[in-house]
């Protein structure tokens, strides 16, 4: 069931990818207000693109990186709210990759 519905979706994983990038976009630069169903949809499309793509949890460390050096820059220009917008998707990420770490340790041993 899962390889068929990987299938289908194959065509457009990278469209799932450019809709993700855009949502995290627009959610720290655009929206004045986080929605938490929209960090959520957005976190989902994350999760379907990782099951697409077969990523590893080494490109949710290089996004929570990324996170980090946005937030350092941000605050050396004291842009107080996009930070904060930026911190809660770090944390996510952060979240995400250690959760694919130990699925990946426990697999192996």
């Amino acid at each position: 069931m899962k390889k068929k519905i990987k299938n289908i979706l194959r065509p457009v994983k990278y469209l799932f990818l450019i809709a993700f990038a855009l949502g995290i976009f627009g959610d720290i630069f655009l929206f004045k207000n986080s929605l938490g169903f929209i960090i959520i949809f957005i976190f989902f499309l994350w999760l379907l693109t990782v099951w697409l793509f077969g990523y590893s949890p080494k490109v949710s460390f290089y996004i929570v990186f990324a996170f980090l050096g946005l937030i350092l820059i941000l605050l050396v220009f004291k842009v107080m709210i996009i930070p904060n917008k930026a911190a809660v998707w770090l944390y996510l990420f952060l979240f995400w990759a250690t959760a694919q770490q130990l699925k990946d340790l426990l697999k192996d041993s």
